[in-house]
């Protein structure tokens, strides 16, 4: 079984920059996933909770997504 709270602090930091950098493969996969969640209904709130990301950010790539499609 997965327990929760295993990290420090610390080594939570370092995960979390380790997430949030912009490397160019790793940002489309981050960006695909959240078009993904936001596509099968979930919220903006959930996702950003989910993937560390602020709604703003969501916001901005489903928009990006809707326009895509439409066009």
């Amino acid at each position: 079984m997965i327990h929760a709270h295993v990290l420090s602090a610390a080594d939570r930091r370092q995960k979390e920059r380790g997430v949030r950098r912009q490397r160019e493969d790793h940002g489309i996969a981050r960006r695909a996933n959240a078009i993904w969640l936001l596509d099968d209904g979930e919220s903006c709130t959930q996702i950003a909770k989910f993937l560390y990301l602020d709604d703003a950010v969501l916001l901005k790539n489903g928009s990006r997504a809707r326009n895509v499609v439409s066009a």
